[in-house]
């Protein structure tokens, strides 16, 4: 048996031993090692991949470390169906929006991986596919420049219907650039509905609390959703103006809808988590919204607490309900469900 480890943004490693009760320890900056077992339990904020029943092999050479990883698994992927592989390594601590250094060498890792398995194992080679139509997921984690960790587990489906782990290596779901976007605040949005498993429909009505400078507005429009967007501040181009677009000037506190529910409630409004928190709260447990993607907002390190409380509060109305610290957030946690 190995052990299992959760991919966390670097410096968030306590947040993350926090939720787990203080039962781990921090292997390299993103890469958090415990002893917790039971897999769909470990949907936690802070972890945005696990790699249960993981090995760690320590290695000098990309083709050494390749062959470890292919002594370990190939024989428990024969005649067990389809497959996907990831490879990949820790986020970088220092640039929260890059792959480590040593990525592009994880990469290589995982090609030769794959070489070997056409070279030894052609027919289980033939059932790799992609992750959401595998049966297994096997990871390989380049800790650091000699240190791989080999997971091979099949996924298991949490209530809203995802799959845990993860199915994008480290947790990080691919966004494409849009340069027309007013602001880069976008990018939470989309990762949020890709992790939620749902999308903003065309002609469905969004409500953006806190919206300027409107980057998430800008999401709901280029959907085809009508959107109502609440702000002290305007919206900025080429979200002003538009035609399925109402602006409210004003407390995004304060706003109730006129017709509830409304299909959407967004909200990456800049608050105390506590005041953000109670607004979304205060949503869901009046019946104003049937789905939602809201931040909390967090200053310095550790403070969690209300995000933790919140979602167990959450889950009494909405049980399938998640939040998770995304790979476009910075000291935030979002909120979907």
């Amino acid at each position: 048996m190995g052990t299992q480890l959760f991919i966390v943004k670097p410096r968030y490693e306590s947040a993350l031993l926090e939720e787990l009760g203080g039962f781990g320890q921090t292997l390299a900056p993103g890469v958090l090692e415990s002893k917790a077992t039971e897999l769909a339990a470990s949907d936690l904020v802070f972890a945005r991949q696990v790699l249960p029943n993981a090995q760690i092999f320590t290695e000098a050479s990309v083709g050494l470390l390749a062959e470890r990883a292919f002594e370990a698994v190939a024989p428990k992927l024969d005649g067990h169906g389809s497959w996907a592989l990831h490879s990949f390594a820790p986020d970088d601590p220092d640039t929260s929006w890059r792959e480590a250094s040593h990525g592009p060498r994880a990469a290589l890792i995982g090609a030769r991986f794959a070489e070997l398995m056409n070279e030894r194992r052609r027919r289980t080679a033939r059932e790799m596919t992609e992750p959401d139509e595998a049966r297994h997921l096997v990871q390989l984690l380049l800790i650091d420049r000699e240190r791989l960790a080999v997971s091979m587990v099949e996924p298991v489906k949490l209530p809203d219907g995802s799959a845990w782990p993860a199915p994008w290596p480290a947790g990080r779901v691919p966004i494409e650039e849009d340069k027309t976007a007013p602001s880069r605040a976008y990018r939470k949005l989309l990762e949020a509905l890709a992790w939620s498993g749902a999308s903003i429909e065309p002609n469905q009505h969004c409500v953006d609390l806190g919206a300027s400078p409107g980057g998430w507005t800008h999401v709901a429009l280029s959907a085809g959703a009508k959107v109502t967007a609440v702000d002290r501040a305007p919206l900025e181009a080429p979200v002003s103006g538009h035609r399925a677009l109402k602006e409210i000037k004003g407390d995004a506190f304060q706003y109730a809808p006129d017709h509830a529910p409304v299909d959407w409630l967004i909200s990456d409004v800049v608050a105390d988590p506590e005041k953000s928190a109670a607004l979304l709260l205060r949503w869901v447990e009046q019946g104003w919204c049937h789905r939602f993607v809201v931040q909390l907002k967090f200053k310095g390190q550790g403070g969690y607490r209300p995000a933790f409380e919140a979602l167990a509060r959450l889950r009494k109305t909405r049980p399938h309900a998640r939040a998770k610290q995304l790979f476009s957030d910075k000291n935030e946690v979002t909120f979907f469900g």
